[in-house]
């Protein structure tokens, strides 16, 4: 085990001097990580989390990033609800690259209206953010194309960060080295061992369409592309449900109530957020009692811009990866998919559940 404490704790007071930092705490493993480590490095009195409620988390997220925070006996962090904010900024937007530049704008905003709120003098404070390698390399730089802008890559922070204004020690390590980093740390297990969480929250996870085409991001020739998934409703083993999906996103039917699909409107709103909040809770729920939740690196759950007999349709993406760089679809028990998860889910009111089949590359891990 490689130990990044000291170097990365030398790299922080080296930076930041005699100012104090402001963290965005969007409470992802990578900014928990960090304003814990800030803590230790600097003491609270130097240090300021905000977690900024955009009305994108998922089920009780907020509360429970307070309570994790407040177990480790820091105090020092705040919540500010803006999610009707994002939500209005959001309003008829479809194009996924949109979408993240949006979120990151009103993000950076809504940081700097705090900040002025609680009279941080931007003389004396810097802004510091939990970003990784991975977001720095898929949001472009001079050896590398554009995938997906990543929220902490928006041109604001771009413009802070040419100005020695921000503070990301995380930004050369990747997400298994973060890990190590939080056990250095002595974080609980349970906490830096959670499934990756993207800074944009499930505003990337809704799908949206303006009810004509239904397309999702992917990776060809290390750039960036945005086509329509192909769908698989035949029942086959893994293996050749995986040669599908060489050139192309593909996703497997699971379980459906009715065979006719249609593309619907589909923006990112309340009513879709709830929507998608309610089954992805169910799903996380499902891998937790069946003991699979330690076994997956990441299960993102999408909402689609489709419907069945006037039911919404969701597709699970459970992966395995180190790095974020690459990543393999998990292959769970299919008999346990069709016989426990999608029951539950089709008395809950689901239309129809897919399962994604792609690795990365071709398909990004979300799907916007």
């Amino acid at each position: 085990m490689i130990k990044k404490l000291p170097q990365i704790s030398e790299k922080i007071l080296k930076e930041v001097g005699n100012k104090k930092v402001f963290l965005l705490v969007s409470g992802g493993v990578d900014s928990t990580v960090l304003f814990v480590l800030l803590n230790r490095v600097l003491g609270s009195e130097k240090v300021l989390g905000l977690h900024i409620d955009t009305g994108m988390m998922r089920l009780n997220e907020s509360k429970q990033i307070m309570d994790f925070l407040q177990k480790e006996g820091i105090n020092n962090l705040q919540i500010c609800n803006a999610s009707e904010e994002f939500l209005a900024a959001l309003q008829g937007i479809i194009e996924p690259e949109q979408k993240r530049n949006i979120i990151g704008e009103v993000f950076l905003k809504v940081a700097n209206r705090e900040m002025q709120r609680l009279a941080l003098n931007a003389e004396e404070w810097m802004l510091a953010q939990g970003t990784i390698y991975p977001d720095t390399v898929e949001s472009g730089t001079a050896k590398s194309a554009l995938v997906k802008t990543h929220h902490n890559r928006v041109q604001g922070i771009l413009d802070l960060q040419e100005k020695g204004m921000l503070l990301e020690p995380l930004a050369s390590l990747y997400k298994d080295e973060v890990r190590i980093l939080g056990e250095e740390l002595c974080i609980p297990r349970e906490l830096v061992w959670r499934h990756p969480f993207p800074g944009p929250g499930l505003g990337v996870r809704v799908l949206c369409s303006d009810g004509k085409l239904m397309k999702s991001v992917g990776i060809k020739n290390n750039a960036r592309t945005y086509v329509q998934p192909l769908l698989i409703e035949e029942d086959l083993p893994w293996e050749d449900l995986e040669k599908r999906s060489v050139d192309n996103r593909a996703a497997w039917l699971v379980g459906c109530i009715a065979n006719k699909f249609e593309v619907v409107e589909q923006y990112c709103t309340k009513e879709t957020l709830d929507t998608l909040r309610f089954f992805d809770d169910m799903c996380l729920s499902f891998l937790n009692e069946n003991n699979l939740y330690n076994e997956i690196w990441q299960m993102p759950v999408v909402l689609l811009p489709l419907k069945t007999a006037g039911k919404p349709c969701i597709v699970m993406r459970p992966v395995n990866s180190v790095d974020a760089m690459t990543a393999n679809f998990t292959k769970i028990d299919q008999n346990l998919l069709k016989n426990k998860l999608w029951p539950k889910l089709k008395e809950a009111g689901l239309g129809a559940l897919f399962y994604d089949v792609t690795n990365k590359p071709p398909a990004t891990i979300e799907w916007e």
